[in-house]
């Protein structure tokens, strides 16, 4: 009887295995290097060209040095004396240096390589760029830490709001009543009456300087209507108390929701530009420009006031609130750009990019 004859896998010879490794390498996108345990680059795979921008033509024979920046020299020293002594080093990460002079983050895993006799000859060390997954990291925990302190911020506000608005607001009412008493019983005295008249009004003042203060710290409309809304409200409202006209631009919204902290952000720093305005411009014109892309949100607050010289300001106590407004606005991700100049007015610039997190209203 004959039998089926079963068929067997050929092993690979050497020559064949090894093409087929150098392949892989090869092919891979991490860096893969070859050196010797001085330092001289033995091998430079395709994955090294791409990551570091040297062709093998130029990397081999070449100190690992040639990727290395000076400052992390002698980090370097110490991985080879470690591979000496045949230790592997495993997700080290360090910085190293491109061809165009570029620092990238890579996460490195030096091995040594023995010979056949098991003497360590040289090391492998492959490194995987890692720089765009940290920043990415990094972005995250800046959003994260932008948000707590938001919303701390916010939740300190509306104390606030509430004690004036429920003890100073109970006091001034209690001290308006008063001063209508005492007109009513100074009725027959003419200079009594001009003076509890005169503070009569200066109550008044106070009423109404607690009541814009207590609303400025609560933006209701903002969480209802968006940020568009606020920036409206806020506007009309406060060119009515400080007689300076306000013309407001709404440039094309996006229909994109802003994120709420991003939101609070701009609506604080238009706040903090135009309390400038009043404090310091003297000017009677306001001009507040307002833009919502799918790139991010741009504001502009340009006065026709004194203007003055950001250079000596920012040097001064509080610099106009201008250093609290870049703080503020760096945690945004965003930056604050000042033009102005003694006599010409004052231009605050704010641009900040748009995160898809907790959507509130229309921009």
């Amino acid at each position: 009887m004959m039998r089926d004859s079963i068929p067997t896998s050929r092993p690979f010879d050497d020559a064949a295995l090894r093409a087929q490794l150098a392949a892989i390498i090869d092919s891979s996108d991490d860096a893969i290097v070859g050196k010797t345990l001085d330092g001289i680059i033995t091998s430079w795979n395709r994955g090294a060209e791409h990551i570091f921008g040297y062709t093998a033509a130029e990397a081999i024979g070449q100190h690992i040095f040639l990727i290395i920046p000076e400052d992390r020299r002698i980090e370097e020293e110490d991985v080879l004396a470690r591979l000496r002594n045949g230790q592997k080093i495993d997700h080290f990460q360090t910085v190293r240096q491109t061809k165009d002079r570029r620092r990238i983050i890579v996460s490195l895993t030096v091995s040594p390589i023995r010979d056949a006799s098991g003497v360590i000859v040289g090391a492998s060390k492959v490194a995987r760029d890692i720089t765009e997954q940290l920043l990415a990291q990094e972005a995250v925990q800046r959003t994260q830490l932008f948000t707590r302190l938001v919303l701390a911020q916010e939740d300190e506000r509306r104390r606030i709001a509430r004690e004036l608005h429920d003890q100073l607001g109970q006091h001034i009412t209690a001290l308006r009543l008063t001063l209508e008493t005492l007109h009513s019983l100074a009725v027959d005295r003419g200079e009594l009456v001009n003076q509890v008249r005169t503070l009569q009004n200066l109550a008044e003042e106070l009423d109404r300087d607690i009541a814009f203060r207590v609303w400025e710290l609560r933006p209701a409309v903002l969480e209802r209507l968006g940020l568009g809304a606020a920036l409206a409200e806020y506007a009309g409202n406060w060119s009515k108390r400080f007689g300076i006209r306000v013309q407001l631009h709404l440039r094309a919204p996006s229909g994109t929701p802003l994120a709420l902290e991003t939101s609070t952000t701009i609506y604080r720093l238009a706040q903090e530009a135009l309390n400038n305005v009043a404090k310091h411009s003297r000017g009677d014109r306001v001009d507040i420009i307002f833009e919502h892309t799918s790139d991010g949100v741009s504001l502009i607050v340009e006065d026709n006031g004194v203007g003055f010289d950001p250079s000596i300001t920012e040097g001064t106590t509080g610099g106009f609130g201008l250093i609290g407004m870049r703080e503020r606005a760096a945690l945004a991700g965003g930056h604050v750009q000042i033009e102005s100049a003694p006599g010409k007015g004052s231009t605050i610039i704010l641009r900040v990019p748009t995160p898809a997190t907790r959507p509130v209203g229309t921009g």
